[in-house]
């Protein structure tokens, strides 16, 4: 991107803003001005960051303190500003006769996360409408999604085609029947757990069972599509056999994406073999440098520290699809892991196998930090509806499910159990991760235990045996399916 001096970066997003909203009031545009100067200088969000940018000759504190009361402020509609920008964008998408739109949601802070959807035009992703959902982890519930969906559909021209993709979590029964009585089409990924019932067959069956073999593909005209809802869909069904073919069946569209490895001093095999090892055994980061040294590759340990964090939440998103499916016994449980002096918790639960059916970091144990937990283990690709949650004595578990089935996220028959007990399980299965944080000199943000953990029970995952085609034990086979994952020849 060629440089653009602050004068004349100022001067032209002015002149937008003016032209944009013209009886908004002078204070208002100039900040917003400089908020959108310091977020494009700085390539971030924070307020402190973009003070810095802000070309004015006063102390950074009082240009943080002036931004925020502009936040703040009631009067600051950033909705209806750029809803004539989202008007344009779709007219000028429209003048194909059909519109592409895509919907995602993606973490944004410790405790948010930002849903938007956005129109595919020109080979770009160009936002149209978003709104934040107030969870550390996990999907938004079906009500946020059709809310943002609905305004969306009111800014369409009229007339116009539109197709959505996205991603499982928007596939719920009742978006997709809002979305028929739009008339629009969609494609969007349905779990392999999901039950449907075909034309040859009187019965449901997962998704799933209906493929035998590594990249089979079946169209199927007509389905029912999940024994709750009875919804009628044409579906497409793949064998997921490496990530890229995942990225293409999730939205439909190829998508260009840089390489992971792209940018990096070091070959991709000796990034993933240190991401790796940390990952799994009980190294610290100064142990990793001194294996690389008798191995002839000199690496300093602050370097693969940061490839560590870079790339356990990386490893945590391409491992997820290819993990076999959990059963119905669940068994829940937190364990403390200390950030900064502060003990934080790190919620678990696997099933009545031991296998591991998720995870959720968070600063706080109650009932909303359950119900995250909750949400995100619903939603994950491998698991199934609990037929029973076990649980200890932690208040928050019953309001957390309660509020899971007035939301008919959870069936009612699905049963609580608070039984110490009954939890021995998960309490054994907590050493594998502990032990992983012992070597170390503790975790000294939010952010980074978070990335540390992801990859500590992900490669827990993949050494108990439960990603496909890699059986516990089998360490050559796991440790070519990860490579392969990465897109790095055997």
């Amino acid at each position: 991107m060629r440089y653009i001096p602050p004068s004349q970066l100022y001067r032209s997003l002015y002149e937008r803003l003016i032209q944009l909203l013209l009886n908004e009031v002078d204070s208002r545009l100039t900040n917003m001005t400089y908020l959108m100067m310091g977020i494009f200088l700085a390539k971030k969000v924070q307020t402190g960051v973009i003070a810095t940018k802000v070309p004015l000759l006063v102390k950074r504190v009082s240009i943080i303190r002036c931004l925020e009361r502009f936040l703040d402020n009631g009067q600051v509609r950033v909705r209806g500003w750029y809803e004539r920008v989202a008007v344009g964008l779709l007219q000028a998408a429209a003048s194909s006769g059909q519109i592409v739109l895509i919907i995602d949601g993606t973490k944004v802070s410790f405790h948010h996360q930002l849903l938007m959807v956005a129109v595919a035009y020109h080979g770009r992703a160009l936002p149209i409408a978003w709104t934040w959902v107030p969870h550390a982890r996990g999907h938004s519930t079906q009500a946020q999604q059709l809310a943002l969906l609905r305004y969306v559909n009111g800014l369409i021209p009229a007339g116009v085609s539109a197709s959505l993709v996205g991603d499982t979590e928007f596939g719920h029964t009742l978006v997709l029947e809002e979305l028929d009585h739009w008339r629009w089409n969609y494609a969007l990924r349905q779990s392999g757990h999901n039950l449907v019932m075909t034309r040859q067959s009187s019965a449901f069956q997962p998704l799933e069972s209906l493929l035998t073999q590594v990249g089979q593909w079946l169209w199927m005209p007509s389905v029912v599509l999940t024994q709750a809802n009875g919804l009628c869909r044409k579906k497409r069904n793949g064998w997921i056999e490496s990530w890229e073919q995942l990225k293409k069946t999730k939205t439909d569209v190829t998508i260009e994406t840089p390489p992971p490895f792209k940018g990096r001093h070091y070959q991709a095999e000796i990034i993933v073999l240190c991401v790796r090892w940390y990952l799994r055994y009980s190294l610290s980061y100064r142990d990793l440098e001194e294996m690389l040294v008798e191995r002839g590759v000199r690496v300093d340990h602050s370097t693969i520290a940061r490839w560590v964090l870079a790339y356990a939440p990386e490893l945590e998103k391409r491992v997820k699809p290819q993990l076999k499916p959990t059963n119905d016994s669940w068994k829940v449980d937190e364990t403390y892991i200390k950030v900064k002096g502060e003990w934080l918790y790190q919620y678990r639960a696997v099933d009545s196998d031991g296998q591991t059916i998720e995870f959720f970091f968070s600063a706080k144990r109650d009932a909303a930090a359950a119900q995250a937990f909750f949400e995100k283990a619903l939603g994950a690709p491998h698991s199934v509806t609990p037929r029973v949650i076990n649980v200890d004595k932690n208040a928050a578990y019953p309001k957390a499910m309660e509020t899971l089935k007035i939301n008919q996220q959870l069936p009612a028959d699905c049963e609580l159990r608070q039984v110490k007990y009954l939890n021995n399980l998960i309490e054994q299965d907590h050493r594998f991760i502990k032990r992983r944080t012992r070597p170390g000199l503790g975790f000294f943000s939010f952010d980074t235990a978070q990335r540390a953990l992801a990859g500590y029970e992900t490669m827990n995952m993949i050494r108990k045996g439960q990603m496909k085609g890699a059986e516990k034990g089998d360490i050559l086979a796991q440790v070519e399916l990860i490579n392969r994952l990465f897109g790095i020849a055997a």
